[in-house]
């Protein structure tokens, strides 16, 4: 097995991780189908201002993800050789596990950076204003190719309804134009 090729393979599944996430999230999580992730997906969207526990989400996921890239993987082998297979799917899965602990921070923390303000606002957009847009949540440029992508001038939140990190970070919150309204 070369490492070489597992690693520059492994490199190719993250690299289409944000798509793969922007598909699932678009297409399945807010699809009509049935899919068994679509009810804890909706159940996110109803508790988005609370944070969770992403390495739950990661273990109650495991099953699926590794069951797909093992799938994947299999299927490819007689192909493109076990360690190009393999790695790819190493990479799938650690792209899931990036992708979750990102989307985790954005309900966990305020935003730090100006990429973070975007993406937070972006995200925030989509949980509170509209649901048909900005599925991305590590990179907007799928959205920005399927003609989802929209960034507000700013985003309204109802008190009740804001992020858990919001009364700790006010000031990142402020300046990603997250604006949460006043209770009453």
């Amino acid at each position: 097995m070369s490492i070489r090729r597992a690693v520059t393979w492994a490199a190719g599944g993250l690299a289409v991780s944000p798509f793969l996430e922007y598909a699932w999230h678009a297409w399945i999580a807010h699809g009509t189908g049935k899919d068994p992730t679509r009810a804890a997906h909706l159940e996110h969207h109803r508790t988005a201002h609370t944070e969770g526990d992403p390495w739950a989400e990661i273990r109650e996921n495991a099953p699926r993800i590794v069951g797909t890239a093992g799938a994947i993987a299999l299927v490819l082998t007689p192909f493109v050789g076990p360690s190009r297979a393999l790695g790819l799917a190493a990479g799938l899965s650690t792209g899931y596990v990036a992708i979750t602990l990102s989307h985790d921070r954005m309900h966990e923390r305020g935003p730090r950076t100006p990429l973070e303000d975007a993406l937070w606002r972006a995200h925030f957009h989509h949980h509170y204003a509209d649901p048909k847009v900005n599925f991305g949540l590590t990179s907007l440029v799928f959205d920005r190719v399927f003609g989802t992508a929209v960034d507000p001038e700013r985003v309204v939140i109802r008190a009740e309804r804001a992020p858990s990190w919001w009364a700790r970070d006010r000031e990142a919150g402020e300046r990603a134009r997250i604006h949460v309204e006043a209770a009453g």
